[in-house]
């Protein structure tokens, strides 16, 4: 799958997704909840199954894009149970 159109899929689930460069590898991105990085993926294409061939410069097997998702899909999770959390314990503080 192209970045555009993986980018456009992560933007579906939520809108504060988006991908950014790595500025230390020229072969990674990440996936980011606004400023905050969930995972590293491939900085071209994203696809579907491993290979041997789809690893980074230095030999470590790229994520597959439903890797990335399932990754992406429970940091979601986590950031809302941890927001819901939050407001539980201000409630309590406020009484």
């Amino acid at each position: 799958m192209k970045r555009q159109d993986f980018e456009k899929e992560l933007q579906e689930i939520d809108s504060h997704l988006n991908i950014k460069d790595s500025p230390q590898a020229p072969d990674m991105a990440g996936i980011s909840y606004d400023d905050c990085h969930i995972c590293g993926i491939p900085s071209g294409d994203i696809f579907d199954e491993e290979s041997e061939d789809y690893k980074d410069l230095y030999g470590n097997k790229h994520r597959t894009r439903m890797v990335a998702l399932a990754l992406v899909n429970k940091w979601l999770e986590n950031k809302d149970a941890e927001l819901k959390l939050d407001a539980e314990v201000k409630a309590l503080i406020k009484k």
